[in-house]
């Protein structure tokens, strides 16, 4: 059995939740930290850095709800945590290309290609996962 199929939809999407949470909130304090960080430049990482984060803080309630027993199902969480995959993934194909072709040091663009492959790996496995689980028949008690 594959691990994507060992572990459940909420879990993958929980595990990615937290990463986007590790990533973009970190870069999300650099950008605060860098007196140039909030320039005009930096838009689109502003942009791309708070809407991860909440996206992660959105799926990570609804995670902890359903964690708790309060029965509130996937609800929300589910189609942001695809969404927060999908976004991901594109992202990270398109931003680690330009990294890769630009001139950074190498340090840097392993670091970020590290980055991309983590998050593009769980991204595919909330997908795979994610699909899978809207396709399981509702379980109504009779």
């Amino acid at each position: 059995m594959s691990l994507v199929r060992r572990l459940s939809f909420p879990t993958w999407a929980a595990i990615l939740a937290a990463w986007n949470l590790f990533v973009w909130g970190g870069r999300l304090r650099n950008l605060i930290v860098d007196p140039g960080g909030l320039a005009v430049a930096n838009r689109w990482s502003l942009l791309a850095s708070v809407g991860f984060s909440l996206m992660a803080l959105v799926v990570l309630g609804f995670w902890l709800a359903r964690w708790r027993g309060q029965g509130v199902g996937s609800g929300l969480g589910h189609p942001v945590a695809l969404l927060m995959a999908f976004v991901g993934i594109g992202l990270w194909l398109v931003r680690g290309l330009a990294i890769a072709s630009a001139d950074y040091s190498i340090g840097f663009i392993i670091v970020h290609s590290v980055l991309a492959l983590i998050t593009i790996a769980l991204g595919l496995a909330v997908l795979a996962s994610g699909l899978s689980w809207t396709r399981r028949p509702s379980r109504i008690a009779s």
